[in-house]
C-alpha cells in the first residue's frame, strides 16, 4: 500500500505533482507514492480508490499552487466550496486521521492560505507547517522532503526502498575502500620522495609545512574575509553564482585565497562547474584557480564548491570575475582579515535566496489588455539585483473567459530600457483552456545602471505601455 498520498488540483499544480511524484519515487521507492493519474486502473471507482489509498497512507502531501484557493468551475463558482470536491474530500479524510502527517507543499511561489480562505471541512490545514518547493532549489528541496517523510514513525511508516539502500551501501563501501587504498599509496610515495630529496620539493624549496631555521613555519595562519552581504551575486542566464565565504593565508611572498561559491542552475540543462569560469583580478594581473574543480552541475540543482587561487603577491584588494559563455560579472573583494578564523571549508547553511537582494516594484495587481474574452494583468513585479544585471520578474495572469483555448503567447511583452527593446529571457508557453486562469512569470534582464523602463504589451492588435521605475 503506498505510504505517501499526493493531493493536487490539476489546473493548478499538475506539472509540479508529476515532478514531485517522480522525485519521491526515486528516493522512497516506486510503491511508496500514490497519484491518481498514474496509479488508478481504467474503470476503477475514483472515490473508492481515494478512500482506500488514504486509509493506508502515512503522509498526505497537499500541493498548493498560486491558483489553488481561487480555482473556479466553468460557471464561476469556487471549486473548494462545491459539495463532493475531490480535493476537499482527500484533505478532510487525511486530517481526520491523527496518525497521518499532512504537509501543505507550496509550489510556483504560492503562499500558505489562511483558515478564512478554507472551507470548514479542511480549516485544520491552515495549522499545519507548510513546505516550500522552489524551482531553483528543487533537487535539494526534494531531498529534505524525502528525509522528513522517511523519519515518520506512525503506522505505515515511510521507508526508502530496501534495494536502493543496499545498492547505495555497497557503492559507499567500494568507494571508501578505493579512497583508503589511494591515501595509503599516496602517503608511501610522499614518504619515499621526501626521504630521497631531504625534505625539499621538486623545485628545491622547503616544504610548506616544514620548520625554518628560525623555528617558524613558512605559512601564516589562515583567516576569514568578509564577503559582501548583498549585490555580490552574478547571474549568467539560468546560472547564479553567489560567493558565501572566503579565507586567505600568507605563504611567504605569495597569498592563497579560497572562495566558497554557491551555484544554482535554474535551467533544464546541465552546466559546467569548473575552474575555467573563475578568475581573480589583482591589479593588472589575472590569476587562474588551481584547485582542479571540474564537475557537472545538474539541471534544476544547487551546489557549493571551493575555488582556490595562489596569488604571487600580498594584495589587500582583489576582484572576483565569473565568466560563462562569453559573459562576465565581477565582485570586489577585501582580502584583509575580519578577525575570524578561516571558514571556507564549512558549508553555508543558507538557501538559494539567503544573499539575494529584491525590490518590490509593484505589489498591487494592474490590468494590462483585454479583448475577445481574454483579459490579462500584472499581479506583481519584483527586481532582483545582481552585480552584472538586474532581473525584472513579472507575474502575469491570463484569464480566458471564452469557450476556446488560448495561448499565453498571444500576449507579447517587451521592455524598453536604455535605448533598447528587450525580449524576455523567460516566458511561459502554455495553453489556457476556456473558463480557466493561468499565472506565469515573464523575466527580463536589464543593465544594472538602468533606472527607467517601459513595459510594452500587445494582445491581438491592441497595445499598452506601462512605465516602470527600477530601484
Amino acid at each position: 500500500m503506498p505510504a505517501v498520498f499526493i493531493s493536487y488540483r490539476r489546473e493548478d499544480s499538475a506539472g509540479y505533482a508529476g515532478r514531485l511524484h517522480e522525485e519521491l519515487e526515486e528516493r522512497l521507492g516506486a510503491q511508496q507514492v500514490f497519484r491518481d493519474v498514474d496509479t488508478l486502473r481504467a474503470g476503477q471507482d475514483f472515490e473508492e480508490a481515494i478512500r482506500q489509498r488514504l486509509s493506508g497512507c502515512a503522509a498526505c502531501l497537499v500541493m498548493i499552487g498560486p491558483g489553488w484557493t481561487k480555482s473556479q468551475t466553468t460557471t464561476g463558482e469556487r471549486r473548494l466550496d462545491q459539495p463532493g470536491d475531490y480535493v476537499v474530500m482527500e484533505i478532510a479524510a487525511a486530517l481526520a486521521r491523527p496518525d497521518v502527517i499532512v504537509i501543505p507543499v507550496l509550489v510556483g511561489g504560492a503562499a500558505m492560505p489562511g483558515a478564512g480562505e478554507l472551507p470548514d471541512a479542511i480549516k485544520g490545514l491552515a495549522r499545519r507547517q507548510s513546505f516550500t518547493a522552489r524551482d531553483e532549489t528543487w533537487e535539494a528541496d526534494m531531498d529534505r522532503l524525502a528525509a522528513t517523510l522517511a523519519q515518520e514513525d506512525g503506522t505505515g511508516r515511510v521507508r526508502p526502498s530496501t534495494h536502493k539502500s543496499a545498492t547505495t551501501s555497497r557503492a559507499r563501501f567500494i568507494l571508501t575502500a578505493l579512497l583508503i587504498a589511494g591515501v595509503m599509496i599516496a602517503s608511501a610515495v610522499v614518504w619515499l620522495f621526501r626521504s630521497a630529496s631531504g625534505g625539499t620539493s621538486s623545485s628545491g624549496a622547503p616544504d610548506a609545512t616544514t620548520t625554518t631555521a628560525a623555528g617558524t613555519t613558512s605559512e601564516g595562519p589562515a583567516y576569514a574575509i568578509d564577503i559582501p552581504s548583498s549585490g555580490a551575486e552574478i547571474a549568467h542566464g539560468d546560472l547564479v553564482y553567489t560567493p558565501v565565504a572566503g579565507s586567505v593565508q600568507a605563504r611567504g611572498a605569495t597569498t592563497r585565497v579560497w572562495l566558497r561559491m554557491r551555484v544554482s542552475n535554474e535551467g533544464f540543462y546541465d552546466a559546467n562547474l569548473w575552474d575555467d569560469s573563475f578568475r581573480l583580478v589583482v591589479g593588472n594581473a589575472v590569476v587562474s584557480p588551481n584547485g582542479g574543480l571540474n564537475e557537472i552541475l545538474e539541471k534544476r540543482s544547487i551546489r557549493q564548491a571551493v575555488i582556490r587561487f595562489d596569488v604571487p603577491s600580498r594584495p589587500a584588494k582583489a576582484t572576483l570575475r565569473v565568466t560563462y559563455q562569453g559573459n562576465s560579472g565581477e565582485v570586489p573583494l577585501d582580502l584583509t582579515s575580519n578577525g575570524q578564523p578561516a571558514k571556507h571549508d564549512k558549508a553555508d547553511e543558507g538557501d538559494a535566496y539567503s544573499r539575494a537582494t529584491f525590490t518590490a516594484l509593484a505589489r498591487d495587481e494592474q490590468p494590462l489588455l483585454a479583448g475577445d474574452g481574454i483579459s490579462t494583468s500584472v499581479a506583481r513585479i519584483t527586481n532582483r539585483h545582481f552585480a552584472n544585471t538586474q532581473r525584472v520578474n513579472m507575474e502575469i495572469r491570463w484569464m480566458n473567459g471564452g469557450r476556446y483555448s488560448i495561448a499565453t503567447g498571444d500576449l507579447v511583452l517587451r521592455l524598453a530600457a536604455g535605448g533598447e527593446i528587450l525580449a524576455p529571457v523567460k516566458t511561459p508557453y502554455e495553453v489556457v483552456e476556456g473558463g480557466a486562469t493561468y499565472r506565469g512569470d515573464v523575466v527580463f534582464d536589464v543593465s544594472p545602471t538602468i533606472r527607467q523602463a517601459v513595459l510594452k504589451a500587445t494582445l491581438r492588435g491592441a497595445s499598452r505601455d506601462l512605465p516602470l521605475t527600477l530601484k
